[in-house]
């Protein structure tokens, strides 16, 4: 029976009588509960390993009131490394850049080929080409905020001749960056060291909400001195201005560009399937189909059905799927088992998922859908509370007092 079980893995790709070998390529917000998991595993003799090209993980929905000032750096992030350190997980600090399908390796830039069992892929999505033109600050990875608030601080420390900023993009994204940017203007010694401007394609802003939260979010932005263009059809970024589609030229000193995202090119250049716009197709289960040891989850896929907005809401909610398949997974394989005999979970989105943002003010919009809207200072208290008890799962007690 045993032999039987052997021969049934193998021809599975499962070979349990060597260690299995688990990579998660990317350390977002879905596979983060697989790394504060890993410890359980590798204890179980499994070889964990993560890639990213990053020490930190940036937490999305505490990050605009980072740029406004409301939080600290270290308030905002979870060390991947330490985690790494305390589940003996390897970590390779960069980035992968495709995929050897039949030998089941992951290609870094650096020309590693980093050998697999299981891997799950987190790597988020990417910004438009246009978009990488000039000095414009990309929030897709959201790492490159980081140096908005180094501009920030710099433009607000010190006297210097009035700059500007342009925010391109006036989804839910763009709006909570400079609603928040902007209060914190209002709230500095400098109030007028800036001039804001806000470029957006279309003619309401956050048209995927209840249109009144659009509304209270333009109310916001003009009241604190924010020029507001609707139907700004951005044709390129370049240095010292943003060039519109009808001509006109709005000068800029540092760009943010938030709208318009796509898949990463890894997925379709390895010859996997992909969406009209790169992101990796996923059934059910946030498996890849036809490859049974490859999963993908938050905003580099795309699930079977209706659209999921792409939002730290849904792939943390992914990753509790995650987990209890790879729980799954590695049961299976000390049990010489292989990944396409285990009944897996399928992942439940959220009947509507609840988006909290914050206005820089003692106010928070709460979405609920597109047609179902609320504001108020109860809300904020509540985003607060949330965002705290997410992140307090994965930073260690010490880190919150450092600068």
């Amino acid at each position: 029976m045993k032999a039987e079980r052997t021969l049934q893995a193998r021809h599975a790709g499962f070979r349990p009588e060597r260690p299995l070998r688990v990579l998660l390529v990317g350390g977002g917000h879905a596979n983060i509960a697989l790394l504060k998991a890993a410890r359980r595993w590798t204890a179980r003799g499994v070889e964990v390993t993560l890639i990213n090209d990053t020490r930190h993980l940036l937490y999305s929905g505490m990050t605009p009131e980072y740029l406004g000032g409301a939080y600290r750096l270290s308030e905002i992030r979870i060390d991947l490394l330490r985690w790494c350190l305390a589940a003996r997980v390897r970590f390779l600090q960069t980035r992968a850049t495709g995929i050897d399908l039949k030998r089941r390796t992951v290609l870094t830039e650096e020309g590693t080929a980093v050998a697999c069992d299981l891997a799950v892929f987190d790597v988020g999505a990417t910004n438009p080409r246009q978009a990488r033109a000039g000095n414009a600050v990309l929030t897709k990875p959201l790492h490159h905020v980081l140096r908005l608030e180094r501009w920030l601080a710099d433009v607000l420390s010190r006297e210097q001749p009035v700059r500007s900023l342009v925010i391109v993009g006036g989804g839910s994204a763009g709006c909570e960056v400079m609603l928040n940017v902007s209060a914190r203007l209002q709230r500095s010694a400098r109030p007028h060291a800036l001039r804001l401007t806000l470029l957006h394609a279309g003619q309401t802003l956050m048209p995927q909400f209840a249109p009144p939260l659009g509304r209270r979010a333009g109310q916001l932005l003009r009241a604190r001195g924010v020029d507001v263009r609707l139907g700004a059809q951005v044709e390129q970024v370049e240095d010292g201005v943003v060039r519109l589609q009808n001509g006109e030229r709005v000068a800029q000193d540092q760009v943010v560009w938030a709208t318009g995202t796509s898949g990463q090119p890894l997925f379709a250049d390895s010859g996997l399937a992909v969406d009209e716009r790169g992101y990796v197709w996923v059934d059910g289960f946030l498996r890849v189909p036809g490859e049974p040891w490859l999963f993908a989850a938050g905003d580099c896929a795309r699930m079977e059905g209706p659209m999921l907005e792409r939002s730290g809401v849904n792939a943390v909610k992914q990753g509790l799927t995650l987990r209890a398949n790879m729980e799954r997974l590695v049961d299976a394989w000390q049990a010489g088992k292989g990944p396409d005999t285990v009944g897996l979970a399928a992942f439940k989105a959220y009947p509507v998922a609840p988006y909290l943002l914050s206005t820089g003010e003692r106010e928070a919009l709460l979405a609920l859908g597109p047609h179902l809207g609320l504001r108020g200072s109860l809300l904020l208290t509540l985003k607060h509370l949330a965002d705290r008890v997410w992140i307090g799962r994965y930073q260690f007690a010490d880190e919150r007092g450092e600068r």
